[in-house]
């Protein structure tokens, strides 16, 4: 494919990601708030965030959440992603305290997905359309769909679990030691976003025992 061919047909091949992502995620974005119990739970997490940063309390963050929980219970905060809390609260600043916003936050994380998705295969296996494939794939699972439709930290997950294995494929394939750091950093921020993201914490050694590069464990 040559490289005007190229852009003749990724950027369109992006724009259409970018469509069936919003497409998938938008539906009842103004009107479903949560749809799932644990949907409040979220963004009133994102609302204390807010509110605690707002009230200057930062530094006293027991008493103010106590007397947050006491009028706003639907808080789940330590125990709920403190990741998720952030974005939703940078997102409520900047666009006012809605579960409309916090829809529109889950929808860019879903386009996000989409396009590391698109990015990482390709970049494995140098090829256009087989990334293509991995969207529509990635898109059209109906779980991916409730998730995308709900307040919650799924997408949030996903798009640092493909952005992790990239960085990682990136410090393993291509010697750039400094991916790995960036690729336990990306594994944490996933973590605190939610825990489902654990086992991926166990692609190094695994990957290693697979193709026999034993010596990967002993970097420093």
């Amino acid at each position: 494919m040559s490289a005007s061919t190229s852009s003749l047909i990724r950027v369109p091949m992006m724009l259409v990601i970018i469509a069936v992502a919003l497409t998938l995620s938008l539906p009842g974005f103004a009107t479903s708030g949560p749809c799932s119990p644990d949907g409040q739970r979220y963004a009133f997490n994102g609302v204390l965030v807010h509110d605690m940063v707002r009230d200057g309390q930062v530094l006293n963050p027991y008493d103010y959440n106590v007397d947050f929980y006491s009028r706003y219970p639907a808080t789940n905060l330590p125990y709920g992603p403190p990741v998720l809390a952030v974005v939703f609260a940078a997102a409520f600043k900047l666009f006012g305290v809605s579960f409309i916003t916090a829809r529109l936050v889950v929808s860019l994380y879903t386009v996000a997905t989409a396009l590391m998705t698109q990015f990482l295969v390709e970049r494995v296996t140098g090829r256009f359309w087989p990334s293509i494939l991995a969207v529509g794939l990635l898109l059209s699972n109906p779980i991916v769909g409730i998730c995308a439709r709900d307040i919650g930290p799924e997408m949030a997950v996903a798009l640092h679990s493909f952005l992790t294995l990239w960085l990682f494929y990136e410090y393993v394939e291509k010697d750039r030691r400094w991916f790995g750091l960036l690729a336990a950093f990306s594994l944490g921020v996933g973590y605190l976003s939610k825990q489902y993201i654990i086992p991926l914490g166990l692609a190094l050694p695994l990957y290693a025992a697979l193709r026999w590069k034993w010596s990967l464990l002993k970097r420093r």
